[in-house]
């Protein structure tokens, strides 16, 4: 998607400037909200269903682009 101009997203379970073990070694299992990361991976795949099963396409997107099952090259 980003190299037709569609613009990329990250999303985090968490603050990544206020979250102490992020990229340190301290960052295991251990130092996870699994309750929150739930709660985003849900929202998330709830908020991109459309995206997903292609009922919603970025009008920027050029459909002679989109490859069978959906591959975008």
């Amino acid at each position: 998607m980003a190299r037709l101009g569609v613009p990329a997203h990250s999303f985090s379970s968490t603050q990544l400037d206020k979250d102490e073990h992020y990229h340190k070694v301290s960052d295991d299992l251990a130092s996870l909200d699994l309750n929150s990361m739930f709660k985003v991976i849900e929202s998330l795949a709830i908020g991109t269903q459309g995206l997903v099963d292609g009922s919603v396409t970025p009008t920027r997107i050029d459909p002679a682009k989109i490859k069978s099952g959906g591959l975008i090259y």
